[in-house]
C-alpha cells in the first residue's frame, strides 16, 4: 500500500544554535534570557492544545495560548504518550483535538518555561534546570565557532 505523505508537514523546526564571537557575548545574552523568561506552574488541567493563528498553540486557562518551539513540541508529545511523527501528519485542528483529548489530567503541576508568547520548555515538577546561566556552559551556546558542550534545544 502507496503511503500519501504529501500533506506531510513540520509543525516545528529547529532553530540553528546561537554562536557569540566573545564570551561576554555569550554572558550577556544568557542574562538576557533569563531576565525576559518566566517560569510558570499550571496544573495541566487547565491546559489543552489549540489551532490558533495557522499555527498549534498551547491554551492555559484563565491566560493566553503560547506559542511552542520544535523542542517544546517534542516534550508536550512526550508528556501525553502521542508519536510526534504521526501528529505532525495530522491537520491542524485535528492535531489540537487529538493532544487535548489525550492530555493527561493530574494534581501535579507542570512547569512550563516560557519567553515571551513562547513555551521554551515543558517539564514535570522533578526537572531543575531551565536557563542556560544555570547550566553554565552545558548547552549549546557556541564562542567563535568553538562548540562548547552537547547541543540541546534549551
Amino acid at each position: 500500500m502507496a503511503t500519501n505523505i504529501s500533506f506531510f508537514r513540520r509543525l516545528f523546526k529547529r532553530e540553528p544554535d546561537s554562536r557569540y564571537a566573545t564570551f561576554d557575548e555569550l554572558y550577556t545574552e544568557m542574562l538576557k534570557e533569563k531576565d525576559n523568561s518566566s517560569v510558570l506552574w499550571k496544573p495541566p488541567a487547565n491546559m489543552y492544545a489549540t489551532a490558533h493563528q495557522n499555527k498549534l498553540k498551547l491554551k492555559i486557562t484563565g491566560d493566553r495560548a503560547y506559542d511552542l518551539t520544535d523542542w517544546s513540541f517534542g516534550q508536550l508529545c512526550s508528556y501525553v504518550g502521542a508519536d510526534r511523527k504521526i501528529i505532525e501528519r495530522l491537520q491542524l485542528d485535528t492535531a489540537s483535538q487529538v493532544l487535548s483529548e489525550i492530555f493527561p489530567f493530574g494534581d501535579r503541576p507542570l512547569q512550563l518555561f516560557t519567553t515571551g508568547q513562547t513555551i521554551r520548555s515543558l517539564h514535570r515538577i522533578s526537572y531543575e534546570r531551565l536557563f542556560n546561566k544555570n547550566g553554565q556552559l552545558q548547552s549549546r551556546w557556541q564562542v567563535a565557532g568553538l562548540h562548547l558542550g552537547r547541543s540541546q534545544h534549551y
